[in-house]
């Protein structure tokens, strides 16, 4: 149980560390975003008609692969969520009790849907 909340401490932790560094990124990427942007495009068009087909289909290649890393990205996100939410609840884990086991583990079925007992 320690685990997992050592888990989820260092989870945050590293999210914060990234956000930082993201927001250290963007600012100073920000004011000349425009120029950057178009002087991309247009060294990415141009060098791929100076090379011909072969800069092409690595401008293509490029492309695919930052949609790869991004799917990728995604389906980490996707399982991380899932890992979370099939963790148990910390509440039976804390009573200091071990789990029931055997026949009182189970609550008695009553009604028409049960098997009869032998």
């Amino acid at each position: 149980m320690l685990c997992g909340y050592a888990i989820v401490w260092v989870a945050q932790r590293g999210l914060a560390v990234t956000d930082a560094i993201s927001q250290l990124v963007q600012s100073q990427v920000e004011p000349n975003l425009q120029k950057n942007f178009l002087d991309a495009i247009t060294l990415g068009i141009t060098s791929a008609v100076r090379a011909g087909p072969l800069g092409a289909v690595l401008s293509l290649l490029v492309i695919v692969g930052g949609l790869l890393i991004w799917l990728e990205l995604a389906l980490r996100s996707a399982a991380i969520e899932l890992a979370v939410f099939f963790m148990p609840w910390p509440c039976p884990a804390s009573s200091g009790r071990p789990p029931p086991t055997g026949p009182s583990a189970w609550p008695r079925c009553s009604g028409p849907y049960c098997w009869p007992s032998r």
